[in-house]
């Protein structure tokens, strides 16, 4: 009961995870003056609602049949063949996608084609640097890797920059951040943990000294990437 109790009043407070570092440096990578924007795997909505509140015509895509909240306008479809014409959008955001899809090239070809002459790529996905559980005294709390990759549809781990690079030929790479560091990585380990629905309560604790040291990083390195590249 107690327990309950403590976890109704930490709901006020949001948990820290990757997914918040990884929205604030894609929206950190984001070219401010451009205005239509599609954002490939746009989940719950969540990204794309921030993207509205930001002044922009947002165009969310997915799998989910059921359409999330927010403004913007949703579309069901597949990142390996976009229902969009030729040269339509100023700007793609695809986080944390790549790595969920067999044929990565396609959408690699596909971006690049709904994309206009000057517009901007944003992905971010597990660089290199990733493992899971990223501290091996969790291994005792936390699923091995393989079964994480599993249970969240990775087909594979994750890119180099050269690997994004090779991927994306025909874009060129104009800025890279790196997010989810040796310190942030510890909260990232107890996201995904076996905690039985303390692991939030936990991070909510952890959430201000997760801020302090995402905000105060150099970015040059982490678990996950966050790349922009333009035409």
């Amino acid at each position: 009961m107690g327990l309950e109790i403590l976890r109704k009043l930490l709901n006020i407070i949001p948990s820290w995870g990757i997914h918040i570092e990884r929205s604030l440096v894609a929206l950190d990578l984001m070219d401010r003056k451009k205005s239509l924007i599609l954002d490939i795997g746009c989940g719950n909505g969540g990204f794309s609602s921030k993207l509205v509140n930001y002044g922009k015509k947002v165009v969310g895509i997915d799998l989910i049949k059921k359409r999330p909240k927010g403004n913007f306008l949703y579309v069901i479809g597949r990142a390996e063949q976009l229902p969009f014409r030729d040269n339509i959008f100023e700007q793609i955001f695809c986080l944390d996608v790549i790595e969920h899809v067999k044929n990565d090239l396609s959408v690699a070809k596909e971006t690049n084609r709904i994309l206009e002459d000057d517009g901007k790529l944003i992905i971010t996905t597990p660089s290199n640097f990733w493992k899971f559980p990223y501290y091996s005294f969790m291994k005792k709390i936390t699923h091995n890797e393989k079964k994480l990759r599993k249970k969240f549809g990775h087909v594979r781990k994750g890119y180099s920059l050269g690997q994004i690079k090779n991927l994306f030929k025909s874009l060129k790479i104009e800025e890279v951040e790196y997010f989810c560091n040796e310190k942030s990585a510890f909260g990232y380990d107890i996201e995904f943990s076996r905690l039985y629905g303390i692991e939030n309560i936990i991070l909510k604790f952890l959430g201000f000294f997760l801020f302090l040291n995402f905000k105060l990083s150099t970015k040059k390195h982490g678990t996950h990437i966050g790349v922009r590249l333009g035409k």
